[in-house]
């Protein structure tokens, strides 16, 4: 059971200091009472040495452990003494936090989520500062400021402006909560695999010049703009138009003689693949979008823009600091939209 966010900082309570998933090291913060040794039922031991109990460090200190339950051993931790508690260093991985997490809490050690612990679950430094600033930024005081007004007093022209970029960013702000999928699709050796790599920049997926070597989809988080996506290369298929289902946006890669069909329209970018080689001119092939090379890298760059532009995702700039983010957020500045005399969408 975990205590709402918001609730006595004073009582017993712990929080997780790392994100979720992305690394060796889980990092908790416990603040709590030491009682005969224990903390929300853990006891610290030294490491081999059977039965012998280690104390927990005073501020500023550390010590290397066992951190143990009555159930037995719970992790090998780094455990740092700080003022108001101790700084557990556990190994990565769910398994780890939960036994750690369910042991503390039957101790009376419950969780604790401060507002701004959501700032440390992003991926990329845009995430993380649309996050704070929709908290303590310019938009927080804007929106602030509009509800302590009378309902009948009109908005002061600098108020409109803001007002107004808030509300062209809302996409963003969803673009930015939500990962959004790029699916890579095409018949067998068109190029999906070395494409896919090119685009993250790193070999991810299986490249071979024999048709067929991606059996399953094959997928990793990629960084487009700074927003997290979600970028897949499928295994070759007859239909590409079938594999639209479930992606944001499918980029289909042709061979040649393949024609694109209307009806892949809106949510494909057609891409003539390999385009190192020789072969017919752009657009003879029934294919009038962009030419892509994997290999050699030519239009990659043209075909990032234009995956971001289909996701609606612009470029970083000084606006970034009035995105909305967060369902409260994103309602608050509906509500003062409609001061304007409409919905601000």
């Amino acid at each position: 059971m975990s205590a709402p966010a918001g609730a006595d900082r004073n009582a017993s309570h712990w929080c997780r200091l790392t994100p979720t998933g992305l690394g060796a090291v889980t990092v908790v913060s416990v603040h709590a009472r030491e009682r005969n040794g224990e903390v929300g039922g853990c006891t610290l031991m030294v490491p081999g040495a059977h039965g012998k109990r280690r104390p927990w460090p005073e501020p500023g200190r550390l010590c290397h452990a066992e951190l143990r339950a009555a159930s037995g051993v719970l992790d090998e931790v780094i455990v740092v003494g700080r003022v108001d508690g101790w700084e557990l260093h556990l190994h990565g991985g769910d398994g780890v936090l939960e036994g750690v997490a369910r042991q503390l809490e039957r101790g009376g050690v419950l969780e604790a989520r401060p507002r701004l612990v959501e700032a440390l679950e992003v991926w990329t430094w845009r995430q993380a500062r649309a996050r704070l600033t929709s908290e303590s930024g310019p938009l927080a005081r804007l929106l602030t400021a509009i509800e302590a007004m009378p309902a009948d007093a009109p908005l002061t022209p600098q108020q409109q402006t803001d007002l107004r970029r808030a509300s062209a960013l809302l996409g963003l702000g969803e673009r930015l909560e939500r990962l959004a999928v790029v699916r890579l699709v095409g018949r067998a050796n068109a190029g999906k695999s070395t494409l896919f790599n090119a685009l993250l920049g790193r070999s991810r997926a299986l490249v071979s010049p024999r048709a067929g070597t991606t059996r399953d989809t094959v997928t990793a988080r990629w960084r487009l703009r700074d927003v997290p996506v979600r970028l897949e290369d499928s295994a070759g298929v007859d239909q590409p138009g079938d594999q639209v289902a479930g992606a944001d946006l499918v980029v289909h890669l042709s061979s040649e003689g393949e024609e694109r069909r209307p009806e892949w329209e809106p949510s494909v970018i057609a891409v003539r693949g390999k385009a190192d080689r020789p072969g017919p001119p752009q657009g003879a092939d029934g294919c009038n979008g962009l030419a892509v090379s994997g290999l050699t890298g030519q239009g990659v760059a043209a075909l990032s823009d234009a995956i971001a532009e289909g996701l609606q995702i612009p470029p970083e700039g000084p606006d970034d600091a009035w995105t909305p983010v967060g369902t409260t957020v994103r309602a608050r500045v509906l509500r003062a939209g409609r001061r304007l005399g409409g919905r601000a969408t």
